[in-house]
């Protein structure tokens, strides 16, 4: 059903926004997963970038300037990014490339939608497309790698 008229852009922006709600559905649901099934032990490690990136949102929250706050977050998110890249890098077949793989689609679409070009319009979105892009053939490499492993050894 369409709630805006029926043309080629609104059919894209009708499937943009609920592929967006769809990923944000998905992201409550794993971590909903993640408390249960999840890993118990967290290093402390972890725990020190959970402290820098939640450290990252006091100078966020006091300033005004929407250029300084986008670097902000995308160092926030980069450095809570860390521990995940870790746990791909260790357990490989715990993480699937689908999802970082759709994350950089998503981000990709952001960026051509944007009507107008700057720091604070385009820096997290241009960031989020690399690292996601790293995940996603980070994880393809260390589980091919672990399965040849496997099979050389068996």
């Amino acid at each position: 059903m369409y709630f805006l008229p029926r043309n080629t852009f609104c059919s894209f922006l009708n499937l943009f926004i609920s592929s967006f709600i769809i990923s944000e559905c998905f992201t409550i649901i794993i971590f909903f997963f993640s408390l249960r099934y999840g890993f118990k032990h967290i290093p402390k490690s972890d725990k020190y970038f959970l402290a820098a990136a939640l450290l990252g949102i006091i100078p966020w929250v006091l300033t005004n300037d929407p250029s300084l706050s986008v670097i902000i977050v995308v160092i926030i998110d980069l450095v809570a990014f860390i521990p995940t890249l870790k746990k791909a890098w260790y357990f490989p077949q715990s993480e699937t490339p689908i999802l970082y793989t759709s994350n950089v689609l998503r981000h990709s679409f952001a960026l051509v939608a944007i009507s107008s070009y700057n720091i604070s319009t385009v820096l997290h979105s241009i960031a989020m497309i690399v690292v996601n892009t790293i995940m996603s053939v980070f994880i393809l490499i260390r589980k091919q790698n672990t399965e040849q492993t496997v099979r050389n050894n068996s």
